[in-house]
């Protein structure tokens, strides 16, 4: 019986030290990897890129330029991760119609394939990140026919790294954050997002 404690105790104590983002359960049997695999529904998102900023809350995009409302429409937002390191994120958007600028009503869907890996270091725990490198990206919109805009990378140029702060088997949380700086000043940008599993 002795034994057994002893052996619980250091299990407890291995796992316990093994929670990588602020919000990740305390105590996991399932590795990350497979609590990230699997296709997930963006469910809240905001995001701020100097003067612009948008809001998502699970069915509704609203983009602002200076605290000015400028778009609003219907979005639907999904990402599908595999335990092989392959990714896709899809984009839905129903965009109303503009009489301003005498647009009709068009739904545009954006496909975006790559890989991913979890990545950390300098200073950060062990896979505290996930890394997206873009591979391809596929556009196509409802008032074109049958028109597909696609770009596919020879080689990953594009990528993003977000902070895991929470993975469990059913919620994710990532973050990011952006600074660029340049001869007149600096460009930052962030994103936080919610994600279910389907």
């Amino acid at each position: 019986m002795r034994l057994l404690s002893v052996a619980l105790i250091l299990i407890l104590g291995v796992n316990l030290g093994c929670q990588k983002g602020e919000e990740d359960p305390v105590f996991s049997l399932v590795t990350r990897k497979s609590r990230i695999a699997g296709t997930w529904t963006v469910t809240k998102a905001e995001s701020v890129n100097g003067v612009i900023s948008q809001s998502y809350d699970g069915t509704t995009l609203t983009s602002t330029i200076d605290d000015t409302i400028s778009a609003v429409y219907a979005l639907e937002w999904e990402m599908s991760i595999d335990r092989q390191g392959g990714y896709t994120i899809t984009y839905v958007a129903n965009v109303p119609e503009d009489t301003v600028f005498n647009r009709a009503e068009y739904t545009e869907t954006t496909e975006e394939t790559g890989n991913w890996e979890f990545t950390g270091g300098n200073n950060s725990p062990s896979k505290s990140k996930l890394l997206l490198l873009l591979t391809e990206r596929k556009i196509t919109r409802s008032d074109q026919g049958t028109n597909v805009n696609v770009v596919t990378y020879d080689e990953a140029r594009e990528g993003e790294v977000y902070d895991i702060v929470g993975l469990s088997s059913e919620d994710m949380k990532l973050s990011y954050s952006e600074i660029r700086s340049f001869g007149g000043g600096q460009d930052i940008s962030s994103q936080t997002m919610e994600l279910k599993k389907n």
